[in-house]
């Protein structure tokens, strides 16, 4: 699947009881079922996130995906997802 689509903008990071803006760039198909991206936000929360694992983000247009983290190195301002299916 070819991943034809790129968003970038600030959106708001959901998981058990916690809500954060965060930055974050996504590439991904036209119908955002499928691809990967990255959050930029404080290192604390992206360390909290990537132990999380799976998470929602709300993006800038106001629909909601779902997303697993795949990788984060502690003291980081970024960590790494895929679009959950």
């Amino acid at each position: 699947m070819k991943l034809s689509r790129t968003s970038a903008d600030d959106g708001v990071l959901m998981y058990a009881g916690v809500i954060e803006k965060v930055g974050y760039e996504i590439r991904s198909d036209e119908k955002m079922k499928i691809g990967k991206g990255e959050l930029i936000g404080s290192p604390d929360l992206m360390r909290d996130a990537f132990r999380q694992g799976r998470l929602t983000l709300k993006l800038a247009e106001g629909s909601d995906i779902r997303i697993l983290m795949v990788a984060h190195t502690e003291g980081g301002e970024r960590a790494y997802f895929e679009i959950e299916t």
